[in-house]
This record gives C-alpha cells, structure tokens and sequence, in this order.
C-alpha cells in the first residue's frame, strides 16, 4: 500500500497530538467551571464537544492508511470545530461566566476555546493536504503496476510470470 508525503503525513499526525492535548485540555477545563458556576449549557456542550474532539483525534491516529476514512475524519473535524466556534462566541457575547468566575478568567477560558477551534481547523487543513498526497502516491502505485491480461494487480502480474515460467519447462 502506497503512502503519501512523509513531511505532510508527520505535520498531520503533529498537529492530531495538539487536538487530543487540546481536547483533554478542553475536558478538564469545562469540568472546573462546571464545578465552579452553576449548569448551564455552554459547559455542557463544552464538556461534550471536548469528550468528541478527543475519541476523534484518538482515531483520527488509525485513519492515515485510507483516503475514505481520512474523509469522514476531516468532515466531522471540520463540523466539530465550527460548532466549537459557535460554542466559543455565544458563551463570549452571553458573559455568564464573570457572576462566578473573574472578567479575566472568564475571557480567557472563551478563548482557549477558540484558539482551540482554530487548531482543528488547521489539523483539518494539514489532514486534507496528507490525504492529496496520498490519493497521488495510491494513483501512482496503480499505474505502475504491470499490465496483465487487463488486469493492473501486482499479484496477478506475479503469478502469470510463475505459470509461464512453468508452462515454458
């Protein structure tokens, strides 16, 4: 099986580290506040998205050998962080964090989370350049393969050479 850039492949795989770094950082955050402020729905959601964000970089590890799953990867990144963001701005512009926790604080737990959006995005980015490179280097592989009898396997190639070897004694 072919792979693709080597160079693409390890900014992908840097960049789905610092997503399960964030999206533990993302848990463990939300449960603070949701520990410290009363319930409401932005720590909820938070709290969910940040336990998704983490089972999706966790196998976002294992999706780097086929270009299909490295598609559904993408896209459900890519939804994850735009529900990020909008998570990030309401909880930002509702400010119901500052009657229990600091103005500072507060801000800059909204940010984190938006920085965190940004992250996925860019590990999306990074995810869809790796998979160009290797739908190329798959598609290379192909038409380099040997052409029998209309089929372009490898292992068919192999074994007509070993039957014509035998049939030619």
């Amino acid at each position: 099986m072919a792979s693709g850039n080597a160079c693409l492949f390890y900014l992908f795989q840097l960049f789905n580290l610092a997503l399960i770094l964030g999206s533990a950082g993302e848990v463990v955050s939300s449960a603070f506040v949701l520990r410290t402020c009363a319930l409401q729905w932005s720590e909820i959601g938070f709290l969910t998205l940040g336990g998704c964000s983490l089972v999706l970089a966790l196998a976002g590890l294992g999706a780097r050998r086929t270009a299909w799953l490295l598609f559904f990867y993408i896209a459900l990144l890519l939804v994850g962080a735009a529900v990020q963001a909008g998570f990030a701005l309401a909880a930002l512009f509702l400010a119901h964090y500052s009657d229990c926790l600091s103005t500072q604080l507060a801000n800059l737990y909204c940010f984190a989370m938006l920085g965190f959006s940004a992250v996925q995005l860019t590990s999306a980015v990074f995810a869809w350049f790796y998979r160009e490179s290797l739908c190329n280097a798959q598609y290379e592989e192909e038409e380099a393969a040997p052409v029998v009898q209309g089929t372009k396997q490898p292992e068919a190639a192999g074994n007509y050479a070993r039957l014509k070897g035998n049939y030619n004694r």
